[in-house]
């Protein structure tokens, strides 16, 4: 519900719990070997071998000139998954601006633990963009991991940092590789573009993001009608601990044979995990954790304003009220001296 002036908007559950209208995608729980995940739409979520974290997400993105993400819209999506692996097949189209790409997607999990993820798409017009292409997500709890990189230049390596990094801490990724804290081996390989990292807790995100194309370049590329973009990711686990699949979900059954995961890992596994997202909005199955601050200041806080509201608009005296009760220690108003109405918006704010 949203109270703007003396009117009242009541907003539908699915706008309340997820910010839009249309239902969040089907999820369908899928194994590939000794990893199990969820699939959601053209997205894999929370790959796990027993309780070892491998990947958080594995997507593709869409971003125009203006970083604005251009939602898929799927022509066609069929997935077939049974108790030792998954293939999910598409079409997607993403229009919107002056952006115009289709591409088929797949993405496929074997029994011997490998993960594979293939786009081959077309531009349908000339547009500009500043990135296409597989992302990945990985999750927190490879903080401190030592990890090398295949580059054009040869082997690089490094560490996932356990300081929130404010530059990439890989670039020009072919491949990269790491330990999982169940003793596993990670291998994910990439191919079409060069991939580079970047901490995404600089933007209150858990996670680490590998993505194309590097940054470096100048962006936005220019991409003419019938440009083909095609791209592989490869995700393989080696020599994880087969004892950690106990309790999983993937011990044999009664005559053989094994059966997928009950679902997204609990809260509590989430969080061991690296997975603090595991649940849906809203908590309907899985609640994310509640975090309670004390009664007692651990220090006094600094002075606290806000800027002027960027309707324009003279505020209600109810809406005045509201505000001095904050005990605001400013207002801040940006004025372009450029403008002839910058006297007025100076007055206003005063």
């Amino acid at each position: 519900m949203s109270e703007v002036g003396k009117e009242t908007t009541r907003f539908s559950a699915n706008v309340s719990r997820y910010g839009r209208e249309e239902p969040l995608p089907q999820r369908v729980d899928v194994r590939a070997g000794p990893l199990t995940a969820v699939l959601e739409g053209g997205d894999l979520r929370y790959v796990t071998v027993g309780d070892d974290p491998v990947v958080l997400r594995l997507y593709a993105a869409v971003r125009d000139r203006n970083w604005n993400t251009i939602e898929p819209r799927y022509l066609s999506y069929e997935v077939a998954h049974d108790d030792n692996g998954f293939t999910v097949t598409f079409e997607a189209e993403h229009v919107g601006g002056d952006v115009d790409f289709v591409w088929t997607g797949s993405i496929t999990g074997t029994p011997d633990g490998v993960i594979t993820a293939t786009m081959d798409g077309v531009a349908r017009k000339d547009f500009q963009r500043n990135r296409i292409g597989w992302c990945v997500l990985h999750p927190m709890a490879v903080a401190g991991e030592a990890a090398s990189t295949e580059t054009p230049d040869g082997t690089v390596e490094g560490v996932f940092p356990v300081l929130i990094a404010p530059h990439q801490p890989f670039f020009d990724m072919q491949s990269i590789a790491h330990r999982t804290p169940g003793g596993g081996d990670v291998v994910i390989r990439f191919e079409g573009d060069l991939w580079e990292m970047e901490d995404q807790r600089n933007w209150t995100d858990a996670s680490f993001k590998t993505y194309c194309t590097p940054l470096r370049d100048p962006y936005p590329v220019e991409v003419k009608a019938g440009t083909k973009i095609r791209q592989t990711v490869t995700i393989q686990v080696l020599g994880a601990d087969s004892s950690l699949l106990v309790g999983k979900g993937l011990r044999g059954e009664a005559g053989g044979g094994s059966r997928l995961s009950e679902g997204p890992p609990s809260p509590a596994a989430a969080h061991r995990q690296g997975f603090p997202h595991a649940g849906r909005p809203g908590g309907e199955a899985y609640r994310v954790p509640t975090i309670t601050i004390g009664g007692q200041p651990a220090m006094p806080l600094p002075p606290i304003g806000l800027g002027v509201a960027s309707h324009g608009q003279p505020l209600i005296q109810e809406e005045v009220a509201a505000l001095r009760r904050l005990r605001l220690a400013h207002l801040r108003v940006t004025l372009e001296l450029t403008r002839p109405e910058w006297e007025e918006r100076l007055d206003d704010a005063a």
